[in-house]
């Protein structure tokens, strides 16, 4: 996957430095207060810890750094997504012994890390669908099923995808 970036980054031609490196997510092999962002897609609910990761990655941070992750979320209705993931495989995939993840517990693992931002809710729909569908239609119906489906109170819960964006804040001082 890391090669597969590089070569988009290289076709795109971002401006500014990259770094992009290979290790393990739950002790990170950089100094702390290095980079000003962090990006961990479908990565805790594969990891043993994932508390621990989120904690490690954001001492990575520096002060006022933007966090970014995007997991499974613990859905009322993923029985169906796991049913079509049995009937149409889309791809292998180990995760962890408990690889859906809880609003409840991502809020306490951002807090934990000194994140402080935003969960979100994303993907009403089978992922099955958007292989019928052109990038950008695709594209377009989930920003609409996202708009509508998280504009209904409650509705957030049948969604497929949970992601955190937010900033490393100075570390709270808990004593006093």
């Amino acid at each position: 996957m890391v090669l597969k970036v590089k070569e988009k980054n290289d076709q795109l031609q971002f401006p500014g430095n990259r770094h992009f490196i290979v290790g393990d997510a739950e002790d990170p092999p950089v100094r702390d207060n290095m980079f000003g962002a962090c990006i961990i897609r479908s990565t805790p609910h594969h990891v043993s810890s994932p508390e621990q990761a989120i904690r490690n990655l954001s001492s990575k941070l520096i002060e006022g750094g933007l966090f970014f992750s995007s997991d499974p979320h613990d859905s009322y209705v993923r029985f169906i997504f796991d049913f079509l993931m049995k009937v149409w495989k889309l791809h292998d995939e180990k995760a962890s012994d408990d690889p859906l993840i809880k609003e409840k517990c991502l809020k306490k693992w951002l807090d934990d890390a000194n994140i402080q931002g935003t969960i979100k809710f994303s993907t009403y729909l089978p992922p099955h669908i958007f292989l019928f569908l052109t990038e950008g239609a695709s594209t377009a119906l989930l920003s609409r099923t996202d708009t509508i489906f998280n504009s209904i109170p409650g509705f957030r819960k049948f969604s497929s995808l949970i992601y955190a964006e937010g900033i490393k804040v100075e570390q709270r001082n808990l004593s006093g």
